[in-house]
C-alpha cells in the first residue's frame, strides 16, 4: 500500500472515530469555585459537604414560602451535534405538591420551556414533569417530611434532549424548585443536585430497545415447529438490521432475518426440528444512526427450549423421580373431590370424577 493510500485510510478511520465521539459540552460537579451554574430567585442554592454523590460537595436548595428558586447553567453550544443527553445525580426531598422541574432555553435564557416525560429516560417517577419525594417513594420517604437524606439516597437521572436543543448555538438549562401549595418546605429537606453533565455527539448513541413478545418458545415445547418469535425493536433513528441467531444441539449458529410486520414489531420463524432437540437463540439489532448502535436480547447467554413429547395429561402434573412410590392416601381429606397431597391432583369430565 502506498503512502498516500495509507494516509487516506487513516483519514477515513479517524473521521469515523470523530463522528462516533461523544463530547462533554457542560459539566459541573460543585467541587471547585467559581461554579458554572448560577443561583437566582426567591431562595438560594448553596454548596454543601453534608451530601454528595461524588467528590465532597453538592448544591442544595430548600423550598421557599410561595417562591421559586433557580439553578442555571452557563450558556453552551451544541452546534453540529444532534444527539444531546442531560445527566445528573439528585435527591429531591420535597412534598408532593411542590415541584422540582428542569427547563431549557435555546436563546440564551430569553424564553424557557419545561422538560417533560417524553425526554425522561431515568428510572424514577417524573409525573406531571416534576420530581418530588414520590419519585422514589421507597427511598425518599414521602410520608415522613422530616426524614433526613443520607448519601444512600442519591439517584442518577438522564434526559434525552436531542430534539429540543440539538444543533443550537446558545443553550441553557436550569433546575427550578417551587412551592406548589404556599406552605414552604413543610419540614422537607429540599433538593440536592450533583454531577451535572451535558453530553453531545454528531449522531445518536443510544442502542435499540428489544423486548420479546409473548408467547415465544422457551423451556419446553410440545411440537416440532416451526417456531415463531416476535419482538418489539425500537430506536429513535430507526432499525437498520434485526436478526435472530439460533443453534440446534450446540451446533453451528444459523441466522434468520427478522421481518418488520407492523410498527416496531419484528418476526422470524425457526425451522422445524426433531423430537428432543435443544434450540438456543437470541436477537441482535442495529440502528440506522451513523454510529450504528447495537443491542442484544438477552444481553448475554441465550433463550433455550427443548422439544419434548406431548405434555402429561391432566392430573399428572408432578413427575415421579424417586422409586418405589408408596402412597396410602391416609393424609388426604375426604370430600368431593376432597384434598389431595404429595403432588396428586384430580381431573374430571362429564362422565368421570375421582373422590377422596
Amino acid at each position: 500500500m502506498g503512502f498516500k493510500s495509507l494516509l487516506f485510510v487513516f483519514a477515513i478511520f479517524f473521521g469515523i472515530l470523530s463522528m462516533n465521539a461523544q463530547t462533554v459540552v457542560f459539566s459541573e460537579d460543585f467541587e471547585t469555585l467559581p461554579l458554572d451554574m448560577t443561583s437566582s430567585g426567591s431562595g438560594t442554592w448553596d454548596r454543601t459537604d453534608m451530601l454528595y454523590a461524588g467528590g465532597a460537595y453538592s448544591d442544595t436548595s430548600v423550598v421557599t414560602l410561595a417562591g421559586t428558586t433557580y439553578l442555571t447553567t452557563n450558556s453552551f453550544s451544541t452546534a453540529g451535534n444532534y444527539q444531546v443527553l442531560l445527566e445528573f445525580d439528585q435527591i429531591c426531598k420535597i412534598e408532593f405538591f411542590d415541584a422540582g422541574k428542569i427547563e431549557y432555553s435555546i436563546d440564551g435564557g430569553t424564553n424557557w420551556y419545561e422538560l417533560t416525560t417524553t425526554e425522561y429516560t431515568g428510572s424514577g417517577s417524573f409525573t406531571s414533569n416534576k420530581f418530588t419525594s414520590q419519585s422514589y417513594p421507597a427511598l425518599w420517604q414521602p410520608a415522613v417530611g422530616s426524614a433526613v437524606p443520607t448519601n444512600s439516597w442519591w439517584q442518577h437521572e438522564s434526559f434525552n434532549i436531542s430534539a429540543l436543543v440539538g444543533n443550537q448555538a446558545n443553550v441553557m438549562l436550569r433546575f427550578v424548585l417551587s412551592d406548589g401549595n404556599n406552605n414552604g418546605p413543610n419540614q422537607n429537606y429540599g433538593w440536592a443536585i450533583d454531577n451535572v453533565e451535558v453530553i453531545m455527539s454528531v449522531d445518536e448513541t443510544i442502542p435499540p430497545v428489544i423486548s420479546l413478545i409473548v408467547p415465544y418458545p422457551v423451556t419446553a415445547v410440545y411440537s416440532t415447529g416451526p417456531f415463531t418469535v416476535n419482538a418489539d425493536i425500537s430506536d429513535a433513528s430507526g432499525i437498520d438490521t434485526s436478526i435472530l441467531v439460533y443453534t440446534v444441539n450446540s451446533g453451528t449458529p444459523d441466522t434468520l432475518t427478522m421481518v418488520n410486520t407492523i410498527g416496531t414489531e419484528f418476526q422470524a420463524s425457526i425451522p422445524a426440528q426433531n423430537l428432543y432437540d435443544t434450540i438456543r437463540y437470541y436477537i441482535y439489532a442495529t440502528d440506522s444512526a451513523m454510529t450504528s448502535n447495537s443491542a442484544r436480547e438477552p444481553v448475554s447467554g441465550n433463550i433455550q427450549f427443548i422439544i419434548e413429547d406431548s405434555p402429561p395429561p391432566p392430573g399428572c402434573s408432578t413427575p415421579i423421580t424417586v422409586y418405589p412410590v408408596i402412597e396410602d392416601m391416609e393424609t388426604w381429606t375426604v370430600g368431593s373431590p376432597g384434598t389431595l397431597q404429595n403432588g396428586w391432583t384430580t381431573y374430571s369430565n362429564a362422565a368421570y370424577q375421582w373422590y377422596v
